[in-house]
């Protein structure tokens, strides 16, 4: 009786908190299996650029470069994927009109492009 209580009162609690499910990222927050797989390929690309297979210097300025790079794919694909639900947060993305929203993912491209292009070194 007391097990029933406490998985009734923990299965009570798991259901109201979620927020482990608010952490999964892009690619892994549904279950379906095709979103699964192009999750895994791409953040196995992802973590390949990051640890240099793709690079011919292991240790070089272009090195830095393809880091940086692989960082801002990185921000993208959290953006466009909703991760934590930053589309609620970002002013713009938020909007009910189509045009504003799609304006507000190419304006948030843009401005991550420039940031992560002035922390490139030349």
């Amino acid at each position: 009786e007391l097990k029933n209580e406490l998985l009734k009162r923990y299965r009570k609690y798991n259901i109201k908190n979620k927020s482990h499910e608010n952490l999964k990222l892009p690619g892994f927050k549904s279950n379906k299996l095709v979103f699964k797989i192009m999750g895994f390929l791409w953040y196995t690309f992802l973590i390949m650029a990051a640890l240099g297979f793709f690079d011919t210097e292991p240790i070089s300025e272009e090195r830095i470069s393809n880091i940086i790079f692989t960082l801002f794919l990185f921000s993208l694909t959290l953006l466009y994927g909703n991760y934590k639900d930053i589309n609620l947060k970002l002013p713009i993305i938020n909007s009910k009109n189509l045009l504003i929203k799609l304006l507000g993912y190419v304006l948030y491209t843009i401005v991550l492009f420039i940031l992560f292009g002035i922390i490139t070194p030349d």
